[in-house]
């Protein structure tokens, strides 16, 4: 069952061997573990990780308890860009269209001097519930093939192209973003 996370840091050790490396990282459901999030801060690579905006989510027009799973998810956002604002290598997007579509593209990938060398694709998340109840199915895939790399490239750059970045998350300004959050949860 642990496959996965043995692949990943295995990948992310790699990455921090070979010179002019990089991560990226998508994600439909932002939830990393701890033990990973200790790894991404602890080694030096640079890293970019995408996922949903609350509006992108999907679970964004959810009614009921479903509906403040994005706002749940808006609380892990903040204490991961918190964890991640002393390293300027180490950066947080938000996927979001102007359309109604929503995000739930996946994966890892490997660049170096900026072309994707490796990627990982599958059906993980790369979160505490993929790795604890799931049964995920993921493939690490690498080539010296120029297309595919340059395919691997793009299909990185468009997800990115559709981004913001989420800058460091002051604690003090926590507070007012996650009442709606506890107020619900209080309720239920």
């Amino acid at each position: 069952i642990r496959q996965e996370e043995k692949l990943l840091f295995e990948l992310i050790d790699t990455a921090t061997l070979l010179k002019g490396s990089s991560l990226g990282l998508a994600t439909a459901y932002l939830n990393p573990p701890q033990d990973l999030i200790n790894k991404i801060v602890k080694d030096p690579i640079s890293i970019d990780i995408i996922f949903p905006a609350s509006s992108a989510h999907g679970f964004a027009s959810a009614s009921g308890l479903r509906g403040i799973i994005p706002l749940a998810y808006n609380k892990i956002v903040q204490d991961l860009s918190f964890a991640l604002s002393p390293f300027q290598n180490k950066r947080l997007y938000a996927w979001q269209l102007n359309t109604n579509d929503s995000f739930h593209a996946k994966g890892v990938w490997l660049f170096q001097h900026g072309s994707a060398l490796a990627t990982i694709t599958g059906s993980s998340n790369f979160n505490k519930r993929a790795r604890q109840r799931d049964i995920e199915l993921s493939y690490l895939l690498c080539s010296s093939d120029t297309r595919l790399r340059r395919a691997w490239t793009n299909e990185w750059h468009t997800y990115l192209r559709n981004t913001t970045r989420i800058e460091f998350f002051d604690k003090d300004k926590e507070e007012e973003a996650t009442r709606p959050l506890r107020f619900y949860i209080y309720l239920s």
